[in-house]
């Protein structure tokens, strides 16, 4: 079975353009940081990341909460 996740992470402008296309009227846009707290520092990211992935399979293979 092939499956290709790749994460992506547009601009503001990227973004805003997106949902223009989709017909959504963008009127106000902000960035702002949203830290991670990683208690273990860049293995508890990967790990998390690990799971996140895990978790999205384990519902795909088994037809769960799909939409």
């Amino acid at each position: 079975m092939d499956y290709a996740f790749s994460f992506y992470f547009p601009s503001i402008g990227e973004y805003t353009s997106m949902l223009e296309q989709a017909e959504f009227r963008v009127i106000y846009v902000i960035l702002f940081n949203r830290p991670t707290c990683c208690l273990n520092g860049e293995n508890s990211l990967a790990k998390r990341v690990r799971y996140s992935i895990n978790f999205l399979f384990y519902k795909w293979k088994n037809n769960k909460d799909l939409n």
